[in-house]
């Protein structure tokens, strides 16, 4: 019984001496993320100027990884976000909507909040040759008539889901890596 308590005692050692050796393989390096890396990110969902407000949060993802020195600092699937910059609704007589949003941040592999600067604008078609001709050729017929032109609308800026943005690292960052 004292000969197999010892053998398995003598194993368990062994297997938690291995483990140790494995832990202490890998160590920790700082690497710097510089300003200026690019940053490639999608759009999650679809904004449009028409419900949009400025400062509205958009919710983005990191589509590549962030490399330096051949280390991965910013992984794929990382969740990013942008703020609603800028937002003019499309109008009567074919005036255009347009949406603007601006990178604010996303997550290096360790926690760190990274800062990201980029701004992504999106124009809707004008309309206002358009809505003048209605205008006009109504009015030549029936003077009130000619409104109609008011009617017609240009179309909202979009930011579509699954649309690329480049966004740029704003600052430099000291990131924590585990290496093996």
């Amino acid at each position: 019984m004292k000969k197999k308590l010892s053998i398995g005692l003598f194993f368990i050692f062994i297997g938690l001496f291995i483990i140790g050796i494995k832990i202490n393989a890998q160590e920790t390096k700082i690497v710097v993320l510089k300003a200026g890396t690019p940053v490639l990110l999608e759009i999650t969902e679809t904004i449009d100027s028409e419900k949009a407000n400025v400062g509205d949060i958009v919710k983005l993802r990191v589509i590549r990884p962030v490399k330096v020195d051949d280390i991965e600092v910013i992984k794929v699937g990382e969740r990013a976000e942008g703020k609603i910059a800028e937002v003019k609704r499309a109008k009567g007589w074919g005036v255009k909507g347009e949406i603007a949003m601006s990178l604010t941040y996303t997550y290096a592999i360790d926690g760190t909040e990274v800062l990201l600067s980029a701004t992504q604008r999106a124009t809707g078609e004008g309309k206002v040759g358009t809505a003048t001709a209605v205008g006009v050729g109504t009015g030549l017929i029936c003077l009130p008539v000619a409104l109609t032109g008011f009617l017609i609308k240009g179309e909202q800026g979009k930011l579509l889901s699954g649309q690329e943005v480049k966004g740029y690292v704003d600052g430099d960052y000291k990131i924590k890596v585990v290496t093996k």
